[in-house]
């Protein structure tokens, strides 16, 4: 009487968690994650940079010796305020 339902669904021993493939995947995932972050932070320099250089000759006239600092903050400002919003957007869709 070898019933082959019944051979199929036998209780069996199951295995025991591979916590090193686990870390392993986990690390993939995360590098993953972190080089995607970095050429998005990266992108967004850029961008914020070379946005500044073209319109630096453009602002040039408004850009006076008190206008300068206030020119500059506002450019070191942006990326932060930029890579803040992705962070909360991110932490909303979670």
């Amino acid at each position: 009487m070898s019933d082959p339902l019944r051979l199929l669904f036998t209780p069996t021993k199951v295995p025991a968690r591979d916590l090193a493939f686990e870390l392993r995947v986990l690390e993939a995932v995360e590098h993953r994650r972190f080089r995607r972050q970095v050429a998005l932070y990266l992108t967004v320099a850029m961008a914020i940079l070379g946005g500044s250089v073209f319109l630096t000759p453009l602002l040039w006239p408004v850009l006076t010796l008190p206008g300068l600092p206030v020119f500059l903050s506002v450019i070191g400002v942006l990326p932060g305020i930029i890579l803040a919003g992705t962070q909360v957007l991110a932490t909303q869709k979670a």
